[in-house]
């Protein structure tokens, strides 16, 4: 019996500020993708999530129907992942492994001829990188690339996620004494799905290669779940903070490695920028993405007092701005913005002539030409502290009981609304 581990989040999310504010996708249905072949390239997978425990001669591998990488090509290098680093595991402690590639099949679950053995000792914890010695030419047959435990001591596999398997990885074959499919979960329940192994090969074409990943973004509305891609983000309440959610995607062709930063702006009427987030690491060099997978942000929050205090009017432009230190062939699509304004019929920020004073203040607050209106005053925790349902011309507040501090004042009269900041002094 293996013993099967979910990942801890330090192998995972190290560093990476952003991946930890996310949450993976593979690409929408559609989601146009860069298509380009005709290069050298890296096959295979390198997502993870959970790893589990090998012993001396258990294999993974990775099977390749024949057809899929094209005759007269060669696999060059074999990537994996190795690590001693296991607080759970404490017999993990293998660094010698024997890569096999064999060519064709016997039947289902069995390989063909063993056609090359390379032994490879791994002398650093991470990805393993493995030149061969020899290339191996690809021809019309089936290929099985595996990787063997040699030492007579523990070693792990990395495992992706479901989510993560592609079509080119569907084939992750398991040895452990006889050979089969890796499946995990119980056989014919909902959780039975193959789970792709940690395992990637360079397929050299005589043609060069250079690591290219396109980036692209767009923005959700944040109540929903699906994917669908909004222009403009209606704002209701004056004095709420403005959440938003966005993603971004590696439309391919290769899994980015190199880091990726962002900038998350509010631009607009004319004021300086508002940096949210200004050029930081998303942590793609801790956790690489995938083409055809992307992030979408579980939440950015944008204060009210951020707003309020660089005088925004309506409409205005909240951008993500993405600089990837690796080959980026389209940066067309590196800037975009979705526009946050007011739904039709509600009207600004100010009411004609309403007033609040004293500021600061100390017992008492007045309320000037806001008759009619509902004022609500609000800590900074948003908790209701004082409330007037209809306002007269020159309308009293008491605030002797408040404590010391800062507190929102907000008046709304049908379709305007207004807010003002005071202060109470002690």
């Amino acid at each position: 019996m293996k013993k099967f581990f979910m990942l801890l989040a330090a192998l995972m999310f190290t560093g990476a500020m952003f991946a930890q504010n996310a949450t993976c996708y593979p690409l929408p249905e559609g989601f146009p993708t860069s298509q380009n072949l005709d290069r050298d390239y890296w096959y295979g997978h390198t997502n993870s999530e959970s790893y589990f425990v090998l012993n001396e001669s258990d294999m993974f591998a990775l099977r390749i129907p024949a057809g899929t990488i094209a005759a007269g090509t060669s696999i060059d290098k074999v990537r994996f992942y190795h690590s001693t680093s296991y607080t759970n595991s404490p017999e993990v402690q293998n660094t010698i492994y024997t890569i096999k590639i064999y060519s064709g099949n016997n039947g289902d679950t069995l390989p063909g001829t063993l056609a090359y053995t390379q032994v490879y000792t791994a002398t650093a914890d991470g990805d393993q990188e493995v030149a061969l010695t020899t290339p191996y030419n690809v021809g019309t047959d089936e290929i099985w690339v595996a990787v063997e435990m040699t030492d007579n001591i523990g070693a792990v596999l990395l495992c992706g996620t479901p989510e993560g398997v592609e079509e080119n990885t569907e084939y992750p074959m398991f040895y452990d004494g006889e050979w089969g499919f890796y499946r995990f979960g119980a056989q014919g329940s909902e959780e039975y799905f193959v789970k792709p192994f940690y395992l990637t090969l360079y397929i050299n074409d005589g043609t060069g290669y250079t690591e290219s990943s396109d980036f692209y973004g767009e923005f959700y509305d944040y109540e929903l779940e699906d994917q669908e891609e909004i222009e403009t983000i209606y704002k209701y309440e004056f004095d709420d903070s403005l959440r938003v959610r966005y993603g971004i995607w590696n439309r391919g062709i290769d899994t980015a490695r190199a880091e990726l930063y962002l900038t998350v702006s509010i631009v607009g009427n004319g004021i300086q920028p508002i940096l949210i987030h200004d050029n930081e690491a998303f942590g793609l060099t801790e956790t690489p993405l995938e083409a055809g997978r992307g992030y979408i942000m579980r939440e950015t929050l944008i204060g009210y007092d951020e707003m309020d205090a660089a005088g925004l009017v309506f409409p205005f432009e909240v951008c993500v701005d993405l600089t990837y230190d690796g080959v980026d062939p389209d940066l067309t699509n590196n800037h975009y913005c979705v526009t946050v304004d007011l739904p039709d019929g509600i009207n600004d920020y100010s009411i004609s002539n309403m007033n609040v004073y004293p500021n600061p203040a100390n017992n008492v607050i007045f309320v000037n030409n806001a008759e009619g209106a509902q004022v609500t005053v609000f800590d900074i925790n948003g908790r209701v502290v004082a409330e007037v349902e209809a306002a007269t011309a020159t309308q009293s507040i008491d605030v002797a009981n408040l404590t010391q501090g800062l507190y929102i004042v907000r008046i709304a009269n049908g379709t305007e609304v207004a807010t003002r900041k005071i202060s109470i002094v002690r």
